[in-house]
């Protein structure tokens, strides 16, 4: 049977693990301490998520240009860029590095919150998510506005999947964003809303109408 701090031990390395591969928690610790961390990166989610929602509502396109990607002005590659630059600013050495600094001199105790180097790691971890966030909603509205399931109802017509589906979206977005986090014991974080199956179910709608 496993003793109290080898369990601890393993607990505190995973959430550590979960913090480098997944850029945030998407899941909450049992923990107290480690559930306000995995709070406030999936706040850092959150407000990228929904930033870059709100960005995608505010855009006005010229219907005279007829551009096929949108993503630049709406800044998917900048978002990618800095996801990236941040993903590089801690390589795998570094992170083992802080990993093992993690915990209390006899490598048994409990996460050291207070830790450089643990405290490092958590504000890597919120500006990965922020990004991801920003990556996440932008890649979003990419691929449904160029889904090829759906060419023959937005054909690229920014102004009519803008009306129809970016506002619509980016509203129900707002209301997850702003809504409490619930807090449970090892549960899911609720995803934010799917624009790719809006927009499926939109343009099956159209298509009966228009049958």
């Amino acid at each position: 049977m496993q003793s109290n701090t080898t369990h601890h031990a393993q607990s505190d390395n995973n959430f550590l693990s979960d913090l480098k591969r997944n850029d945030m928690m998407n899941v909450y610790p049992n923990d107290p301490e480690k559930q306000a961390i995995s709070l406030q990166i999936e706040q850092q989610f959150r407000r990228g998520f929904l930033e870059a929602a709100s960005e995608a509502v505010s855009l006005v396109v010229d219907p005279t240009n007829a551009y096929g990607d949108i993503y630049e002005h709406l800044g998917l590659n900048e978002a990618l860029r800095m996801q990236n630059i941040i993903r590089r600013s801690i390589n795998n050495k570094k992170l083992r590095h802080l990993e093992l600094a993690a915990f209390y001199k006899d490598g048994h105790g409990s996460l050291d919150l207070d830790h450089d180097n643990v405290i490092k790691l958590i504000q890597y971890a919120k500006r990965m998510a922020y990004w991801r966030g920003q990556v996440h909603a932008l890649s979003d509205i990419d691929q449904a506005m160029h889904h090829p399931e759906l060419a023959d109802v937005f054909c690229n017509r920014w102004d009519y999947f803008h009306e129809t589906l970016i506002k619509p979206w980016a509203e129900e977005v707002k209301r997850w964003a702003d809504n409490l986090i619930e807090q449970a014991d090892n549960g899911l974080y609720n995803c934010p809303p799917d624009l790719i199956t809006m927009a499926i179910e939109k343009a099956a709608n159209i298509r009966v109408i228009h049958a």
